[in-house]
């Protein structure tokens, strides 16, 4: 199990660490006016390719092994010849993780321009990054208006995450909803997701990232609201008994009340998606040329290091009201929070202080 822990650590630590080289990239790559576009590009084709790799593992290995799933259209059993008993057709994730991205990340290494730089050796680059964060830390009042946006993005983060891992919960404690269910409903969320990179994207480049940030987070407010309205038997908070009623003849979302919150976190999954693509190119918006690198740092910093916030949050509030939906409506004050402190960024270009 230690083995384990340290290989998820180092993997997860990793991932984190490449996804600021990436988005660090943004500004160098690609002309401003398409900085959003591409941003949303890569974010939906990211959604796209994990539901690609589920759908996979779903069909070749994970239905084939249930007894209690019975179709023409699967194979009889998992690919390989795998041992169920040894839950090969489970362990077998990792190792199709690993071909799938070096097959995918291959175009970026083998296409990709690297920008020119000093040749240095790890330990002296490391020293001088560390150097050079502490310096950029003292002068964050020169850099105001990024510190503002990071600080309103790690609220508005952390009510996103959250809502992520609640909202199946909450669905579950409110209609029922078994794990098939709520397969089903992650895979259409998956779907919307890269729908809403794609589109956050469009918007971005039509109307500014900072613009389309407000838009985004403002819209997960309002469906998070419709989404805490809606309980078996009620509409924003109408109560109805005929609600409860079967609407047709699937066995999965049968009633008004299930399909309006699933609709609502489509709509959530959408908008999420796209605040996500819009807050990277904001930030490669405003950072100082040539520093992105150290400011992505900064910027996954503040995305990570209070993630437990919304988690917290949930279960005080759910502890002491004794209500789930008073738990998940608690998020309200992060995303609120977060869309506040946006109405003092600009989007405009800060610049580098000098001998820093």
């Amino acid at each position: 199990m230690v083995t384990i822990a340290i290989a998820m650590a180092v993997a997860g630590s990793s991932a984190a660490f490449s996804e600021v080289f990436h988005n660090a990239m943004l500004p160098t790559i690609v002309s401003p006016d398409r900085l959003g576009r591409l941003s949303g590009w890569g974010l939906g084709l990211g959604h796209a390719g994990s539901l690609l790799i589920f759908l996979v593992m779903l069909y070749a290995f994970i239905l084939p092994a249930d007894d209690s799933v019975v179709s023409n259209w699967l194979p009889d059993v998992p690919w390989f010849g795998l041992n169920i008993e040894e839950f090969e057709h489970e362990r077998i994730a990792a190792p199709l993780t690993t071909l799938w991205l070096l097959v995918f990340a291959s175009p970026f290494f083998l296409f990709t321009r690297e920008t020119v730089t000093q040749a240095q050796s790890f330990t002296q680059a490391t020293r001088e990054g560390l150097i050079d964060l502490l310096k950029t830390l003292r002068a964050v009042s020169h850099f105001r208006n990024i510190a503002t946006f990071l600080l309103a993005r790690m609220l508005y983060n952390d009510g996103k995450v959250a809502i992520m891992t609640f909202n199946m919960i909450y669905a579950s404690g409110v209609f029922g909803w078994d794990s098939v269910e709520r397969l089903l409903a992650g895979i259409l969320l998956t779907v919307f997701a890269v729908a809403g990179g794609i589109c956050g994207g469009w918007m971005d480049d039509r109307i500014g990232s900072r613009r389309a940030v407000v838009v985004c987070i403002a819209g997960t407010t309002f469906a998070l609201c419709f989404a805490l309205s809606i309980a078996p038997d009620s509409v924003l908070f109408v109560i109805d008994p005929s609600w409860g009623e079967v609407v047709w003849s699937l066995p999965y979302f049968e009633t008004w009340p299930e399909i309006f919150y699933l609709f609502a976190s489509i709509v959530m999954s959408v908008l999420i998606a796209s605040a996500y693509a819009n807050s990277r190119a904001l930030l490669a918006r405003i950072a100082p040329d040539g520093e992105s690198s150290k400011f992505f740092g900064l910027y996954a910093l503040s995305g990570q290091v209070t993630t437990f916030v919304g988690p917290l949050l949930v279960a005080y509030v759910t502890g002491i009201a004794a209500s789930q939906r008073a738990g998940f409506g608690s998020l309200l004050i992060l995303l609120i929070g977060g869309l506040v402190l946006l109405r003092w960024v600009s989007e405009e270009k800060s610049k580098a202080v000098p001998n820093i």
